[in-house]
């Protein structure tokens, strides 16, 4: 393989694992199991009364 091949494959690579990561993340943020942890700590920026 030339070093065009090996770059173009590598790219691809990247694409994928990028991609991968992205889905996987979205996976977590949006989990049922979250959105009370997600809640309270939005909730705790609002209910923060210091001056």
């Amino acid at each position: 393989m030339s070093f065009d091949e090996w770059f173009a494959l590598s790219r691809q690579v990247a694409l994928v694992i990028f991609f991968l990561a992205f889905v996987g993340i979205l996976f977590w943020a949006y989990r049922p199991k979250n959105k009370d942890r997600f809640e309270q700590e939005a909730r705790a920026i609002i209910d923060d009364h210091d001056p």
